[in-house]
């Protein structure tokens, strides 16, 4: 599902609606971190959209939480939007963060909310942003 919103937000860049471009791959990155953490967590049903799912999830959380520094004790820890938080539980912070430093600070502070603010943003932002999203989604996905 996040190929196809880095497609749309592509087609938006290309189109000069940067804003759009950035909130689409912004929602692609959090959706590929979900991902991620499934992967990560063992979640072999989907990503939990309850607290009886996340439950479901009990013995996978055990072994993570025993071999993590970050530990995952409710379900609204991970049914974030908060990307930082998203990765904490990915997995692959670390990674991200030595390996894709410039990278994920150029979208780590991205929000759903966004959306509702009125911004200008500049291509070199839009493409900056996009770019640094794609960097990371190749090496979470």
């Amino acid at each position: 599902m996040s190929g196809e919103k880095v497609k749309d937000a592509e087609v938006l860049l290309q189109n000069k609606r940067y804003a759009g471009s950035v909130y689409l791959m912004g929602y692609a990155l959090e959706l590929g971190l979900k991902r991620k953490i499934c992967q990560t967590l063992g979640f072999t049903y989907g990503f939990p959209e309850s607290r009886d799912d996340f439950s479901s999830y009990n013995t996978q959380i055990a072994n993570f939480n025993t071999r993590s520094w970050a530990f995952l004790t409710q379900l609204k820890q991970i049914k974030s939007h908060d990307l930082n938080d998203l990765l904490t539980y990915s997995g692959v912070r670390s990674t991200v963060l030595t390996t894709y430093q410039s990278a994920w600070f150029s979208v780590k502070s991205w929000t759903p909310e966004s959306r509702y603010i009125k911004q200008y943003i500049s291509i070199k932002k839009a493409d900056s942003f996009v770019t640094s999203a794609k960097q990371i989604l190749k090496q979470i996905v």
